[in-house]
């Protein structure tokens, strides 16, 4: 059976989330013109389980689809997964899952891009999807990533309500490398909330580091766990 589902995968349990293996690029592919290419089109790997509610789940039943699967794991189990992915995860993306817990996620979540005339009216583009992880905020488009914006970029986020239209969704309002942007959502609030939360966290060393830092120890990327 053809699995074109794009799938973000995620594993939450010990130490680390596999979404970023899978859906977070390198920093030489996110400078091209489609980041998302290299994922697009190719067989979604076979995946099937059972859920913490009993459930069969089965990813071919999501062709086309965005999917987030979590997956819990024994400790020994989790560990020996985590060196497995340690191998082709990138550095940001092992310093941000060093940071300190709970990690930030939020999402996928869908939205509309806002842009605001000189009047203050706001004119909302297609939908799209937002997944907010500990690297970056990821814009999804249909079956493609259409964008990916590096958490240390994010600054002056805001959550606002729309004057033009009070009963309308509210708008998540943030720059990005300098320039605005906004997007309209339901959860506008507490997603502006995490974003905010996720982006100041860039800015903190891992856990271990401030430890070895106070004993004046060497870091090393290879010689710990995620």
């Amino acid at each position: 059976m053809n699995r074109r589902a794009p799938a973000i995968a995620a594993v939450v349990g010990v130490a680390v989330l596999a979404l970023v293996v899978v859906l977070v690029i390198s920093p030489s592919e996110r400078q091209q013109s489609d980041p998302g290419r290299e994922l697009i089109g190719n067989v979604a790997p076979a995946l099937t389980g059972t859920t913490l509610t009993g459930d069969r789940f089965d990813i071919d039943e999501h062709r086309g689809q965005w999917v987030l699967v979590k997956a819990h794991l024994y400790r020994e189990k989790m560990m020996a997964l985590v060196r497995a992915l340690k191998q082709v995860a990138t550095e940001e993306q092992v310093i941000a899952y060093r940071r300190r817990r709970p990690y930030i996620h939020f999402g996928p979540v869908e939205v509309q891009p806002a842009k605001q005339d000189v009047l203050g009216a706001w004119t909302l583009g297609e939908p799209r999807h937002l997944y907010l992880t500990p690297v970056a905020l990821v814009l999804l488009a249909g079956d493609r990533i259409k964008r990916l914006i590096p958490l240390e970029a994010v600054q002056q986020v805001s959550a606002i309500r729309r004057i033009d239209q009070p009963k309308a969704p509210g708008l998540v309002r943030f720059e990005a490398d300098g320039k605005p942007l906004a997007f309209a959502l339901q959860p506008h609030e507490a997603f502006a909330a995490a974003l905010a939360e996720a982006a100041k966290r860039t800015l903190e060393d891992p856990v271990q580091w401030q430890r070895k830092k106070k004993k004046g120890e060497t870091i090393a990327l290879e010689d710990e766990d995620l």
